[in-house]
């Protein structure tokens, strides 16, 4: 089996658009998840695209990275995707006060509990 030259140029452009629209998707991923901005190899897995890319760093090291995003985002318009990563970032910025009010409660709570050892402590 084999490509004709019309089938190899569809491909080749096909391939082309569907590289120009995952390093679009990415760099608004990146706004939720800074690594998706490395990402310049997009490979589709399952429902899902994995986008590899490495970090260089200055003194000569390097991390590579792979994240994935759903198959689904390749169908997104512009404002489909931006709501879609605001609510990324809504959602992680939840969590993160959620996470940093249990932290306060739980630093209340114990100063709280210290503050009645130290008050039995004197008072006596």
């Amino acid at each position: 089996m084999k490509f004709t030259k019309e089938e190899l140029n569809q491909f080749i452009w096909d391939n082309s658009k569907f590289n120009y629209i995952c390093e679009n998707i990415c760099e608004k991923l990146s706004h939720w998840d800074k690594n998706f901005k490395f990402a310049d190899n997009f490979v589709i897995e399952d429902k899902q695209v994995r986008c590899e890319g490495d970090e260089y760093w200055a003194y000569g090291g390097h991390e590579h990275h792979t994240h994935y995003f759903d198959i689904e985002l390749l169908t997104y318009s512009k404002e489909e995707l931006d709501d879609y990563v605001n609510g990324l970032i809504l959602k992680e910025n939840e969590q993160e006060a959620k996470k940093c009010a249990e932290k306060l409660k739980y630093e209340k709570e114990r100063e709280l509990k210290e503050l009645k050892r130290l008050k039995e402590k004197y008072e006596k």
